[in-house]
């Protein structure tokens, strides 16, 4: 953990356009990572419930991916990948006792270099400093609070820098995570007919629930817990979207909702997000409010890899190199038309599990070990039917195969050294002994 310093002290006019209006410099970035939600349990995204009144009036004035794709289903892979543009194939970091080695440059990196100031707070365990992810921010918090206090401290610390340097704010929680447990008045928020209540306090998907085995009322309660954590960060989500709106901050910040996993509930035989590769777990939600960027909502596939250089680019900071990942910003900004080739998205599950999915278009395939499955998700959004075999070889496949893009050269990772702190962290949201 490093606190951040006394920020008078830390903000001279480093970058020639320094207090300048937002169209002669660069622009802040504001990522905000809510871990493990889901986008089909967003109102934005078509959910029938009132989990996201506060982020759906956010994703009605920015662009709004309605199929963006994490490229690993946990967090750490994931997150790596988000912060710095290579898959995890590239990376390295897929699994629990690695970090990124120091030829993966982070997106924090670029922009302390570029002048930025970097502030992170972040709920730790794989997001902490044990695991490098501290790299390239110049005050760094990662300790486990809820996320109405991390953003109150956000405000601060923004209110303070806004308009004397520009800034870079990554702010990430687990309050959606499971042990499933956000309290009154959430916890009854949502009930559906048929839920049967179960203890979660100190229990987690991964490895407690999928163990002992759930019914299907204990999965639909277990659910509807769920929602009322994602109504709970929705409303701390609320609060900082006004603070940035009265204070003018939108006006020259970019700002990005994501998540790095989904979650879960029996949709295909467990809680939690392990050992699988569906939709449920890969679909995220990724919502862009940025000066330039129309409203907008963008149908076609995307994947997590893309959101650096798209991010980087959308606030005038220079790009990372040899990276995996396409910038999408032009296309935000409408300088570029949509790609009538629907990319080929991968994604990888290496821990404790040898899967890759890969997606074109509406089309699906999971492969594992003497295994290959094809779903169609426009017409089967949660995979619940394999269409693989009433097919004969699967030519399609192999052809999406081979419109995979080159990757970048491999990294090499480093192991990790988590300590005592990060290890309790772990345990509390179901990775003991992992």
């Amino acid at each position: 953990m490093r606190p951040a310093p006394v920020l008078g002290l830390l903000l001279p006019c480093l970058l020639p356009a320094c207090g300048a209006g937002p169209a002669e410099g660069p622009r802040n970035l504001i990522l905000i990572s809510i871990d493990t939600l889901r986008a089909d349990r967003l109102g934005c995204y078509g959910y029938g419930r009132d989990t996201s009144p506060a982020l759906d009036r956010f994703a009605a004035g920015a662009a709004l991916f309605e199929r963006a794709y994490a490229a690993a289903p946990w967090t750490l892979p994931s997150h790596v990948t988000l912060l710095s543009g290579l898959v995890p194939a590239t990376h390295g970091v897929d699994q629990p006792d690695l970090r990124p080695g120091a030829n993966t440059r982070l997106l924090a990196e670029v922009l302390r270099d570029a002048g930025y100031y970097t502030f992170a707070h972040t709920d730790g365990g794989w997001l902490g400093a044990d695991f490098d992810l501290d790299r390239g921010f110049l005050a760094f918090e990662d300790e486990d609070r809820e996320l109405k206090d991390t953003l109150a401290q956000a405000r601060t610390a923004i209110a303070e820098v806004h308009g004397r340097r520009p800034f870079f704010a990554f702010l990430h929680t687990y309050d959606v995570h499971c042990p499933y447990a956000p309290g009154a008045p959430y916890d009854a928020m949502f009930a559906s007919a048929g839920a049967e209540p179960l203890e979660t306090a100190d229990r987690c998907g991964n490895p407690d629930f999928n163990a002992r085995g759930v019914s299907a009322g204990e999965a639909l309660f277990l659910s509807d817990v769920y929602d009322g954590e994602v109504r709970k960060a929705d409303e701390a989500l609320g609060a900082f979207f006004a603070f940035l709106e009265q204070e003018g901050v939108l006006a020259d910040t970019v700002v990005a909702v994501v998540s790095d996993h989904g979650e879960e509930f029996l949709e295909h035989g467990r809680i939690g997000h392990e050992e699988s590769v569906y939709p449920e777990l890969l679909r995220v939600p990724l919502i862009v409010r940025a000066p330039g960027v129309r409203a907008q909502r963008l149908p076609d596939p995307m994947s997590l890899v893309d959101a650096a250089p798209t991010l980087l680019e959308l606030a005038g900071a220079p790009a990372l190199e040899r990276i995996d990942g396409r910038s999408l910003a032009p296309l935000l900004a409408g300088r570029a038309a949509p790609d009538p080739a629907p990319p080929v998205l991968e994604a990888e599950l290496a821990w404790k599990a040898d899967l890759h999915a890969w997606i074109q278009g509406s089309t699906q395939w999971i492969e594992g070990p003497g295994r290959l499955e094809r779903y169609d998700l426009a017409a089967d959004p949660l995979a619940a039917h394999d269409l693989a075999p009433l097919d004969a070889g699967e030519p399609a496949f192999a052809a999406a195969r081979a419109a995979v893009p080159p990757r970048a050269p491999p990294r090499k990772p480093l192991p990790a050294l988590p300590g005592e702190e990060a290890r309790r962290e772990l345990e509390r949201i179901g990775y003991a002994g992992r």
